[in-house]
């Protein structure tokens, strides 16, 4: 996929904490013991390519642009040439279909899916570069069976993260059904990273059939999906219980940030009683977790900087491009939006650094990589 090179390459390291490799279904199913594999090769042998594990069909007008301009990458030496002209050293890689993994109805096919999907991504994209990390997909729907699958791949050091998607999740994350995939995280010293999607779906806050178009939707449910579980998350208590827990959220945008911590804490001071296992604000629990910045909702030179300010905590932004979507964020967003060289250098790489397991040093795309270290 052709992109126009817009960066410096001597302005700094990058990481970027969301690339999407796409999925080749009829691959996965390689990786699968029947009958899951069958399903897989059937599903890879249609002639539509972008049929999704768990389709969401959409009957509206089929505009172009958007969603329908071409999206995807499917290899990993694809992916590092588009990173070369992004400007991007290291990028964790999170699925295409498999951010749809909680909507499928059979809990066995998700988790044999997901198992598939975190072998095939270490075979086939993982071992291209070090500049490739990824992260493990679980179901949600088998927490044991997902806490299993973590420490199976747990001892692969490529993965740096968990991948747990909103995209229809019942319970939300705040759950104590949930606590055996966070005992796994720790004990593995993984990170689990929330990442939205939009759908249609019939619980909270998924009830998107009442906006007649995409645009209206899809402006709702990332941010309120990624709110809402933190909002459980916090309710419940989650980093009282699972203090050593790191907390990633990727694409909801950055501006939620502000109305969620105004908002839960008013609310906490009103109604405080009822949380009693809370020993802090909710902005205090909120400030501790890594907030992607895609899609990046600020226009101002410096907003990122006035952003902290209004929050009153120092937010732990990580840069994330949503690269190949259409909706991706340059770098260079970042370098125009954040007011001084440290809270670049802080959003550019080093929170990245604080959230993902054991990122690779002194790995660097090929145009800068004898020049500058970490």
């Amino acid at each position: 996929m052709a992109v126009k090179a817009m960066t410096d390459h001597t302005k700094g390291l990058v990481v970027d904490a969301d690339l999407h490799g796409h999925e080749n279904i009829a691959e996965l199913a390689e990786f699968c013991e029947i009958p899951w594999s069958v399903a897989l090769r059937h599903m890879g042998d249609s002639p539509d390519r972008n049929i999704a594990i768990s389709p969401r069909p959409t009957f509206t007008a089929p505009f172009p642009g958007g969603l329908a301009r071409a999206k995807q990458t499917p290899s990993a030496l694809q992916m590092l040439s588009e990173m070369d002209t992004l400007g991007i050293d290291i990028g964790i890689l999170f699925p295409d279909h498999l951010l749809s993994i909680p909507v499928i109805e059979r809990p066995d096919f998700a988790t044999a899916v997901a198992a598939a999907y975190n072998d095939w991504l270490l075979s086939k994209w993982l071992s291209a570069s070090s500049r490739l990390r990824g992260a493990i997909v679980v179901a949600p729907q088998e927490p044991r069976e997902a806490a299993a699958e973590i420490r199976r791949e747990a001892a692969n050091s490529e993965f740096v993260a968990i991948c747990l998607a909103t995209c229809g999740v019942r319970p939300l994350y705040g759950h104590k059904s949930y606590d055996p995939v966070y005992e796994a995280a720790c004990d593995t010293g993984l990170p689990v990273v929330l990442h939205g999607l939009t759908t249609v779906h019939p619980t909270f806050p998924f009830q998107l059939d009442v906006f007649q178009s995409e645009f209206m939707k899809h402006a709702f449910a990332h941010s309120l999906s990624i709110m809402a579980n933190v909002g459980s998350i916090i309710e419940t208590g989650v980093p009282e219980r699972v203090p050593e827990l790191r907390i990633g959220l990727l694409e909801a945008g950055v501006t939620w940030i502000a109305f969620a911590m105004k908002r839960f804490d008013r609310e906490y001071l009103e109604r405080r009683r009822q949380v009693p296992h809370l020993k802090r604000l909710p902005s205090a629990y909120l400030a501790d977790m890594y907030v992607g910045t895609q899609p990046l909702d600020l226009d101002r030179p410096g907003a990122l900087d006035g952003l902290t300010a209004v929050c009153g905590h120092e937010l732990r932004l990580i840069f994330a491009s949503d690269w190949p979507h259409h909706d991706f964020d340059h770098p260079d967003v970042i370098r125009r939006l954040a007011g001084s060289a440290a809270s670049r250098q802080r959003i550019l790489y080093e929170n990245a650094y604080g959230l993902f397991r054991a990122l690779p040093k002194g790995v660097l795309m090929p145009s800068r990589a004898d020049s500058r270290a970490i």
